[in-house]
């Protein structure tokens, strides 16, 4: 009688003002002896044409923690939909560990009114079997639903021969454990029904006991079926993993591993034939393309030679055309480079306003550097490379049909995988600086370095795991999150060490190595090199351009101060016409100038540069749309 009361006062009430709700949601739950959960439910709603426009949703979660510690996952089949007696259409998506069942046609609209919903589904894996008792806890209505709940009822029906041992009953927002519900039991059967309407994203939860032994184990193979569907994504992304890997060792193995490196010695030669760009890329090895060290390499030779005169270095600087004309055998890149200044008239500063000059002198550099290395010094294997970015991408769409992650968690993802790319890109460049430091303090400053991205990177997966695992499932979120990000690490560095110097290209980089050595030796060091030639501005201008393509400007610059600084206190023993603000001091940031001013002036666009209530199974919620 005083459910009778309410209904009726809740029902005038919400008419009067015209409010979406659910006026009765109503439950029956079957329980057989394997366990199994056939639900059905009867919702009985009120459509104003607002939120509930074509239908309502209905969100099932059906992740769990197991006894054991873990993550389990109910399965969810739809026995049948309907609507006012008729059979109704209806789609389901994942939402990670949770199914939407979205009720009704895109291209229909509800008259408004009341309509009466009626939801058949089975579930598995609702009973947990603690000590001295097998246990279901099921969630009713689920804590999502926007709209008030006038009046929940739920029957749950229990095997022949089997009556609860202990039951309660739990309403409110999740995590509340209000009480305003009655239970009650009959034969085989209990019974739950609210006292009192329910507000907005407030639910109705059941707890039964039973008699331990009254739910079948599962056998040892539908335990193992069990586990396939609690671990498959794990076993998708993990063997994906080792498919990549395999491929990549396999083709670095026959094809990408480095010939044997040669004694390096101190030398002072150059080698010959070979320009301080090409020098630059061959000693790079993977960092190929157009860089600030190649740029500013091909200026100052160009300067030193008495082509270029460099003005205003450390502002805006300006490359300045002399009147000696450049033979016909200077490097093409070096060549690109004097054009580009004899078509702005002579003059080229290198700031924005020149973008589109610089872009280009950049391009032809690039592309005449790339053309006398690859293939001669440097053989890159990009088709192996390419043919493992594509079983790559093929493994991630695969893990992506195979796996329960939906678009939106997918999309997430791949927005991460930025992040151990750039990582990755860092912890690179400083590998490279650690190979040409002399300087042990330095190589400990970039070890540091290394480690503290690599502590970044393992701080952003704990965190993006802890993210996602909230959306997806633990599984789920291990499995994608190791798969995409392994996949990033795995390309990154293949990319680089699939690449390899022919033959010839290993005796230059000796003989590279041999030239680093000797410009970033200290002057009494050098001093005990049998046969090492004496400082001179001549000498230190030759070999000025290969050490800001070596990237040991730094030293030789400080060397050839010290010299001066002894050899002419005065300072005016040397004065180069090319460089007619110079100083000692100022060769040392000259290369880098160059390159930053170089770079700095492209366009934006540029390419060229160096991611209670509402516990047990069920509930979930749902909603109109």
């Amino acid at each position: 009688m005083l459910k009778s009361a309410l209904l009726a006062l809740a029902l005038l009430s919400g008419a009067a003002r015209a409010e979406e709700v659910i006026q009765e949601f109503s439950s029956e739950i079957a329980l057989e002896e394997n366990g199994l959960l056939t639900v059905t439910e009867v919702i009985s709603v009120r459509s104003e044409g607002d939120a509930i426009r074509h239908g309502i949703y209905r969100d099932f979660p059906r992740g769990f923690a197991k006894a054991g510690g873990g993550p389990g996952r109910a399965s969810f089949e739809i026995v049948s939909v309907e609507r006012d007696g008729e059979k109704e259409p209806w789609t389901a998506e994942e939402h990670g560990d949770t199914t939407r069942i979205t009720i009704g046609e895109d291209s229909e609209l509800l008259s408004q009114g009341n309509h009466l919903y009626k939801l058949v589904y089975q579930t598995d894996r609702q009973v947990h079997f603690r000590d001295g008792y097998d246990q279901l806890s099921w969630n009713v209505t689920g804590t999502g639903w926007p709209f008030p709940i006038l009046s929940v009822s739920a029957r749950v029906s229990l095997p022949d021969g089997v009556r609860p041992t202990n039951f309660a009953v739990y309403t409110g927002a999740e995590g509340e454990r209000g009480r305003d519900a009655e239970a009650w039991y009959e034969g085989y059967e209990v019974f739950f029904e609210t006292t009192r309407a329910l507000s907005a994203y407030e639910g109705l939860t059941v707890d039964l006991e039973l008699p331990q032994g009254a739910i079948l184990a599962p056998s040892e193979t539908l335990a193992g079926e069990w586990w396939w569907r609690d671990n498959h994504d794990l076993v998708y992304a993990f063997g994906a993993l080792f498919v990549a890997l395999v491929y990549f060792i396999s083709v670095w193995t026959a094809v990408g591993r480095d010939p044997t490196p040669g004694v390096v010695v101190p030398r002072w030669d150059l080698p010959e034939g070979i320009s301080p760009a090409i020098a630059q890329y061959v000693d790079d090895g993977a960092i190929h393309g157009a860089s600030r060290k190649g740029v500013a390499a091909s200026a100052i030779a160009l300067a030193v030679s008495g082509f270029l005169k460099i003005e205003n270095p450390e502002k805006t600087p300006t490359l300045q055309r002399t009147t000696a004309h450049p033979p016909a055998d200077l490097p093409a890149e070096q060549l690109a480079l004097i054009e580009a200044v004899d078509n702005k008239g002579g003059s080229l500063s290198l700031e924005r306003s020149n973008s589109l000059a610089i872009q280009g002198m950049i391009e032809r550099l690039a592309r005449s550097v790339s053309e006398a290395v690859d293939g001669h010094f440097i053989q890159s294997n990009r088709s192996f490379f390419a043919v493992g970015f594509c079983l790559s991408l093929a493994l991630l769409f695969g893990y992506y049909l195979a796996s329960d992650i939906g678009d939106d968690d997918a999309t997430m993802l791949g927005v991460t995988a930025a992040l151990p790319f750039f990582l990755g890109l860092g912890v690179w460049k400083l590998l490279k600086a650690i190979h040409r430091s002399p300087s042990a303090a330095v190589v400990t400053l970039l070890v540091g370095l290394i480690a503290v991205l690599g502590a970044s990177g393992v701080l952003a997966f704990v965190f993006f795991l802890s993210l996602m695992t909230d959306y997806v499932g633990a599984a789920t979120a291990i499995g994608s999150l190791s798969l995409c990000w392994g996949l990033v690490v795995l390309n990154q560095s293949f990319f680089i060490l699939i690449q390899k110097p022919s033959q010839e290209g290993q005796v230059l980089r000796d003989h590279l190595a041999g030239l680093r050595m000797y410009l970033g030796t200290a002057e009494r060091d050098r001093l005990n090199m049998p046969g090492a030639p004496t400082m001179s501005p001549s000498h230190f201008e030759t070999l000025l351009p290969y050490a800001v393509a070596l990237g040991v400007e730094n030293p030789w610059a400080r060397q050839f101060a010290a010299w001066l600084q002894s050899a002419t206190p005065s300072g005016n023993l040397y004065d180069p016409y090319w460089y007619p603000d110079f100083s000692p001091e100022a060769f040392a940031d000259l290369g880098t100038n160059l390159g930053n001013a170089a770079f700095e002036s492209l366009p934006e666009d540029s390419e060229f540069g160096e991611g209670s209530s509402g516990s047990g199974g069920g509930g979930g919620g749902g909603g109109g749309w």
